[in-house]
């Protein structure tokens, strides 16, 4: 994200932002310090930092980040700070869904495979959690898709419709010392909850170096850019949603996801683990900085590397928890201390930490699609196409297949068109899928960008697309009863027998 508040790290903030230094990456943040921008192209969100107060003036480069010398044993607590509602909702035009600039931006690029879930839930006799919950098997949430209201089987029950409904967790707009304005917890907050979802005007990446650009020129300081997918933003620097004034931490305790919503693609903030009530809420930006220095970071966690900013997608300090699980390196990483701190500076992937590839088992797959989903970093998602390729555990490969693998390869070879590496690695991982029919082919459009590549100058990749078309050419189709057709046909035969 892109926001610049003074110790606030929410949406890193633009300081006199260049347009030529514009990348896309991750999540642009405000925050109270310089904007920072995103890199050129998307590698996760771009967070926005929250904005300060309009009197207050960025503190970031008169005031050095805090010394944390004596170690917390539990979250910080922000209990006594002000609220600051009203004086923090005169800063911004307050709206409740996504404005988007164009009818085509916002689209979800993936041919879902259908999005009806198998769930079934029959009220007083099975557990509410069967219904889509956090703890049921649903498709739909382990590939972070909501269910419709008119497709899904758990009808009203369905608890895989959070943006719809907008079940936002109870929090409280604060002003802090050195950050600006900040989201405080309300009450405590379970593992995984959905706390807000981050709404603005969603525009193209032209439009996006060009209102930097305008921003800048207007004495703008604090810009909330959220990278939504590649080549579009989410910009909620004069309208958008209160979860704009979230902050970045070192050990943040939430995240952001990317959610399908029917044909929309959405940007929610989640809890990363259990939050007490009195917590502020926070995130890691994953921002690039490009053309300025890095920023004092205020977050007062013991592991704080002192600043915001300065790092790249590849840097292990900057890099999202599931990426960090999806590659299963998060144990090494933690144990050999790669992220760094104020002493010591973090490690890069593939720079100098080579983290060893292993094949997936059966638990890895839903974090390893959700990741491969979610990056925009090329490393990464070589990495990760690698754990897929090495993996001869067929369970694994046919859970993958069953999260909707051919529709993320659809959008892995449209959006990596012209790398001959990243293609070739994902055509090599699709013939070790041990298909028996053909429709999730069909469902999911893969042959489009397939028989593109067998349309390649590159005989490696040429070959493999040929030998892939002619493997799915001979698996026949089969016939499915529809879901909804089938629950009806289901009833009917019930009510009859009673």
């Amino acid at each position: 994200m892109s926001k610049s508040r003074s110790g606030s790290q929410s949406p890193s903030s633009a300081t006199a932002l260049k347009p030529e230094d514009v990348k896309q990456e991750e999540i642009t943040k405000p925050e109270e310090q310089d904007a920072q921008l995103p890199p050129e192209t998307p590698s996760e969100p771009v967070k926005p930092e929250s904005s300060p107060p309009p009197k207050r003036e960025s503190s970031e480069t008169s005031t050095p980040a805090p010394n944390n010398r004596h170690r917390r044993t539990g979250p910080q607590l922000i209990g006594d700070l002000p609220l600051a509602e009203e004086e923090a909702r005169t800063t911004f035009i307050e709206i409740g869904d996504n404005h988007y600039q164009y009818s085509t931006l916002g689209r979800s690029r993936e041919a879902l495979e259908g999005m009806t879930c198998d769930c079934q839930y029959e009220p007083g006799v099975g557990d509410p959690s069967d219904a889509c919950g956090h703890d049921s098997d649903c498709i739909n949430r382990l590939t972070q898709v909501e269910c419709l209201p008119e497709d899904c089987r758990c009808r009203s029950y369905c608890q895989n419709q959070r943006f719809q409904r907008k079940e936002y967790a109870r929090m409280e707009i604060v002003l802090t010392e050195k950050k600006g304005y900040g989201l405080r917890a309300a009450a405590d907050i379970p593992k995984d909850t959905f706390i807000y979802e981050y709404v603005g005007d969603v525009v193209s990446h032209p439009s996006f170096k060009k209102r930097m650009r305008e921003y800048a020129e207007e004495g703008i300081r604090h810009f909330y850019f959220m990278m939504l997918q590649k080549d579009e933003y989410i910009d909620a620097t004069k309208q958008g949603g209160i979860g704009r004034f979230a902050n970045h931490s070192c050990s943040p305790n939430c995240y952001v996801a990317k959610w399908t919503v029917g044909k929309l693609v959405r940007m929610g903030i989640f809890a990363k683990r259990s939050i007490q009530k009195d917590e502020e809420l926070t995130f890691n930006y994953n921002v690039d900085r490009y053309g300025h220095d890095a920023q004092p970071c205020y977050c007062g966690e013991p592991n704080c590397v002192g600043y915001l900013g300065g790092k790249t997608q590849t840097d292990i300090a900057a890099m999202d928890d599931l990426y960090l699980d999806a590659l299963g390196i998060t144990d090494e990483v933690e144990k050999l201390g790669l992220k760094g701190s104020k002493k010591r500076k973090s490690k890069k992937l593939d720079e100098d930490y080579l983290p060893e590839v292993r094949p997936l088992v059966d638990k890895d797959v839903p974090k390893v699609v959700q990741a491969m989903r979610q990056t925009q970093s090329r490393k990464v998602l070589l990495k990760l196409l690698t754990r897929i390729k090495i993996t001869d555990n067929e369970a694994a490969m046919r859970q993958i297949m069953r999260l909707r693998g051919f529709s993320v390869m659809n959008n892995i070879l449209t959006d990596y068109a012209t790398d001959i590496d990243i293609s070739i690695a994902a055509l090599e991982v699709m013939a070790k899928w041990p298909l028996i029919q053909r429709n999730k082919v069909e469902d999911s459009k893969i042959l489009v960008p397939v028989q593109a590549c067998q349309g390649s100058e590159n005989e490696t990749m040429k070959g493999l697309a040929t030998k892939l078309l002619e493997y799915w050419d001979s698996l026949e189709v089969a016939y499915r009863i529809p879901k909804r057709l089938k629950a009806v046909c289901t009833s009917s035969r019930a009510a009859v027998s009673s």
